[in-house]
This record gives C-alpha cells, structure tokens and sequence, in this order.
C-alpha cells in the first residue's frame, strides 16, 4: 500500500458514528458539569464589582470589544454570554443543530473564560485541550448518532463514515503533543536534572500549603519516592505517543494517565478531571456495544 492511502486509510477508513456521538456526550456533558460547578458567570459579576481585581483585557477580548476600549464589559452582557454558553451547551448534548450549537458553545466558553483571566489572577491551560476538541467535533458528523438531528434526518445507529475518525485521530495526537511538550519543557528547564526528586518535592509542599493538602506534605517528605515519581512522569509523558503507534499499550497508558492525573488532584488539588473525560476519545465505544450486546444473547 502506497504511504498516500496508508496516510488517508488512517485518518478516513469509515469508523461507527456511534464513537463521535459518545464522545461529543461525555465532553459537553463533562463541560457543562464543570461550569455549573465553578459558575463562571457569576464569578466574572463578583470580579467585575471588586476593586482589588482589575480588569486588563487579554489581546483576544481587546479585539472581541474594541468599541469598549479597555473598559470591562457591561454585566448585561455578560449575562447574555452566559445564556448562549448554556442554550447552546444543552443543543449540543442533546445533538440538535449540532455543528452549530458545538460551535457556539466553544466560542462561549472561550470569551468567559478570556474574560475571567483578563483580571489579576493565575492562568490555567487545562481547558484549551476541551476548547479544541469541542472546535474538532463541531466540525464532525457528530449528530448523525445518539442526536436529535440523526432522529430528524433517519441516520442509524450502526452506521460508519469516512469522516467520522479523523477528529478523534486528531484529540489524540493533541494529547501526545500535550504530554510531549510538558516532558519537553522540564527537560529543557532542568534536563534530567528536574528529575532529582528536588523540583517535585519542591512544587508538592507548595501546593500542600497553599492548598492545605495533607496527602501532598506527606508525600513530599520522602525523597525516594519523590525521585521515583518524578521519573515516572517523565517517562509517562515523553513516551505517551506509543498508545497512538502501538493499540495494544493504549489502556495501560490510560490507567497509568488516570493515575497520574488523581495523583496531582490528591497531592496537589490540581484537577485535570477535564483530560479524563476527554480520554472517551481513545474508546472504541461501537465495540464496546457489541461485545455487552454479545455477553447479554450469550
């Protein structure tokens, strides 16, 4: 087989809508948990009426309100960003208007997001991973299953399309080059040096501190195991793309990434609870359905 059809077999051989639909679910409905959870609306209202948070909009808001200046944006406005985050957040769960409701509530929840981090406080990258995987689906037939729009238009369940792989393809690799760039990053911070044991236990009484997290103290008073874990992360993600070129390592580096994301949540109250969610992109959920169909007629 030419490298041209190996190339388009990978990313278009016809894969069960079915998959893109469970992932779109778990996603939005990951999502839509996590912001009632943080109500982020509100948030932004308490930032807006505080004077210790000023408001210094982030080049993206600066160019989304340009008549506004760098004046923060009316709470009416906000509010209206709020209802299309949530009407459009409930389309896309529920699969109807699919592509554009995904769309709308990825923009969504990209200004309020930009909006929050436009006044003084820390920023975090762990929702970028979620914000480009809710792009790559609502550029996917994702609600031609499990979606009111495939009720609509008579789309069965069991059936498979050439583009329905791609976009999960697509998530995945975004989530080697995730880990990758992390190792590449320490590695270049410190080389193999940052895995001394010295960094982690650093980082772990930081935030067993300013977190109050007992589990995170204990941990970091001993160096060995510190040390151990250090090289364990390295290792995790430098090599992650190997459950990509090699399918049958695939679960042991999602139970090795769920383990290393509760770990951090537990020592550190990092939580990329995000990423696992998104980690439904590596399922193959059609087979999952025939092999329970199978031990039920068995």
């Amino acid at each position: 087989m030419s490298l041209p059809r190996r190339w388009n077999e990978y990313w278009f051989h016809p894969a069960p809508l079915l998959d893109l639909a469970v992932c779109r679910i778990v996603v939005v409905g990951f999502q839509l948990f996590c912001l009632a959870s943080r109500d982020g609306v509100d948030q932004i209202h308490r930032l807006l009426a505080s004077p210790l948070s000023p408001y210094d909009p982030l080049p993206l808001m600066r160019l989304l309100f340009w008549p506004l200046g760098d004046a923060a944006p009316p709470a009416m406005l906000v509010n209206l960003l709020g209802g299309v985050l949530w009407v459009s957040g409930v389309c896309a769960l529920t699969g109807f208007r699919t592509r554009l409701s995904l769309g709308c509530f990825a923009g969504a929840t990209v200004v309020l997001g930009g909006l929050q981090y436009s006044f003084s406080g820390p920023m975090s990258h762990i929702d970028a991973l979620t914000i480009l995987a809710l792009l790559l689906l609502a550029l996917s037939p994702c609600g031609h299953a499990l979606a009111i729009d495939a009720r609509r238009r008579g789309v069965r369940r069991r059936e498979v399309d050439p583009m329905a792989r791609w976009p999960l393809r697509l998530i995945q690799w975004l989530f080697a080059l995730v880990y990758g760039s992390a190792a590449l990053h320490k590695l270049a911070a410190g080389g193999l040096d940052w895995a001394n044991g010295y960094t982690l236990q650093y980082y772990l009484s930081e935030k067993g501190l300013l977190w109050d997290a007992p589990v995170g103290l204990w941990v970091g008073r001993h160096h060995t195991l510190v040390q151990a874990m250090s090289w364990l992360t390295l290792w995790f993600e430098a090599t992650f793309a190997l459950a990509l070129i090699v399918p049958r390592l695939t679960w042991w580096y999602l139970a090795c990434g769920a383990l290393f994301h509760l770990g951090i949540f537990v020592t550190m109250e990092l939580d990329f609870s995000q990423y696992l969610a998104l980690y439904a992109v590596f399922i193959p959920w059609g087979d999952v359905v025939e092999r329970v169909h199978g031990l039920r007629s068995g």
